[in-house]
């Protein structure tokens, strides 16, 4: 999958995800705007609390701003 994350400015960043044995995901950074461009990461997820209607999620790992 992939997630978008913006800011209250507009700059964004991109990243995917995918599964990992055991259940959580592991992710990375794939591309940036403005302050975000040219950054660099990822880690791991996984679900802290996880009904149908809604989730919580633990994020692990680095971010690299250039």
């Amino acid at each position: 999958g992939y997630c978008d994350n913006f800011d209250k400015s507009g700059d964004a960043y991109w990243n995917t995800w995918k599964s990992a044995p055991g259940g959580g995901n592991i992710w990375s950074v794939y591309d940036g705007t403005g302050k975000f461009a040219g950054m660099s990461g990822g880690g791991t997820s996984k679900y802290i609390v996880y009904f149908p209607d809604r989730y919580d999620i633990s994020f692990e790992g680095t971010l690299t701003m250039k």
